[in-house]
């Protein structure tokens, strides 16, 4: 399973009125850590992903993610639509940047039909005003303050120990 050090988080909405301010966030893992877990699952020779880019589609591709238990069983096939982050299109970072943030997500979200980190979209609402807001924006390099980072930290260790807690009953 997944562990709680390769769990991310990131803003997911930031609101602000003047006066007070708040941001959401959003649990994940990198497409490094899917990968592990498909070697930890299936056997680093028993997976394979390919992806194409979608025709008429900005930095959207199809992912398909081909996995098998042994090497005498036949391929298990799924696919997904991966994107990049619409932030980053906004901000102009370069295609290449963009393209590779829309195949990470087409494998993360394929390997999810295999369970791959299934769990994460079960995580709980992250909110907190505890943010740095400069003129009016979010500090994207800082957007929690100390007490921020410690509530939602917290919030995320609190929710993984209950998954672990479950999957040992599952067991």
């Amino acid at each position: 399973m997944i562990n709680r050090e390769q769990i991310k988080y990131r803003v997911g909405t930031f609101r602000t009125n003047g006066t007070k301010s708040y941001a959401t966030f959003l649990v994940y893992v990198d497409a490094r850590t899917v990968m592990d877990e498909l070697d930890l699952e299936f056997g680093m020779w028993n997976w394979q992903f390919d992806w194409e880019i979608l025709q008429g589609h900005n930095f959207a591709v199809k992912g398909t993610l081909k996995v098998r238990r042994d090497e005498k069983q036949e391929w298990v096939i799924r696919q997904d639509v991966g994107y990049s982050q619409t932030e980053k299109m906004k901000k102009g970072i370069n295609d290449t940047e963009c393209l590779k943030d829309a195949v990470s997500d087409a494998l993360k979200r394929s390997a999810v039909q295999f369970g791959i980190g299934r769990f994460l979209y079960d995580a709980p609402f992250l909110y907190t005003e505890e943010v740095n807001v400069e003129n009016g924006r979010l500090n994207k390099y800082k957007p929690l303050t100390d007490m921020g980072k410690k509530m939602i930290e917290g919030n995320i260790d609190k929710w993984y120990k209950q998954v672990e807690k479950e999957m040992e009953v599952g067991e």
